[in-house]
């Protein structure tokens, strides 16, 4: 695990000592700009990619550059890009 939902409620500055007082820059914000870093430096490709759920239901989310996505279902109908 990289990066979860948990690195929420660290602020980067408890936890690495850095940044100044006040600040709210989470674990979160600093995991995922290395995160970035890393994926713009290797340019990592994806092979596979699997649903999160076993269930009945099925969704996906397909990431590009520059923040823009696809979600199957769509999330508003219609929006089968």
């Amino acid at each position: 695990m990289i990066l979860g939902s948990a690195d929420l409620a660290w602020l980067e500055s408890d936890v690495r000592g850095t940044g100044g007082t006040g600040s709210e820059r989470t674990m979160y914000d600093f995991m995922a700009d290395r995160l970035d870093a890393t994926f713009a430096e290797l340019r990592p490709v994806v092979a596979e990619a699997f649903p999160v759920s076993s269930g009945r239901a099925e969704a996906w989310r397909f990431l590009r550059r520059n923040a823009e996505h696809v979600v199957f279902p769509p999330e508003e109908p219609g929006d089968e890009r």
